[in-house]
Parts: structure tokens; C-alpha cells; sequence
């Protein structure tokens, strides 16, 4: 799991039971890939379904070992 703090919340890309991982924002699942790093894309595109993040302007690091590994 993956986690980077913005002003409107922590965003998180997590690892799920079968195996996908999902783009999770203030205890909601908001869209799920493959892969952690076709998660970042979609997080970084601002294409994850949760309005409020894909509204933003927000920018996040393109790269995963540039959010916490947790």
C-alpha cells in the first residue's frame, strides 16, 4: 500500500484481495486497475471517479517510490 497527503486528504493505492489495486480517498474505494502503477496514472489524470480529486488541480508524484510505502 502506498499513501501521498494532499490538501484535500490522503490518497491511498492499496492492494486488494483479488489482487487488483484501488484508488481509496477518505474511506472509499473510487476505482480500481491492474496494476499500482495503471492506479497512478489514473490518480495522476485525474480519472478515478471520486469528483472531488478529479476536479482538483492537485499534482501528485508520477513515480511510486515518491508516496510512503506503507
Amino acid at each position: 500500500m502506498w499513501k501521498y497527503v494532499t490538501p484535500i486528504g490522503t490518497l491511498f493505492i492499496k492492494r486488494l484481495d483479488d489482487g487488483r489495486y484501488g484508488f481509496e480517498k477518505d474511506g472509499v474505494l473510487w476505482d480500481v486497475c491492474e496494476t499500482p502503477e495503471a492506479m497512478l496514472d489514473s490518480i495522476c489524470h485525474h480519472f478515478t471517479g471520486c469528483a472531488e480529486w478529479d476536479a482538483s488541480e492537485i499534482e501528485v508524484p508520477v513515480d511510486l517510490d515518491k508516496w510512503v510505502r506503507l
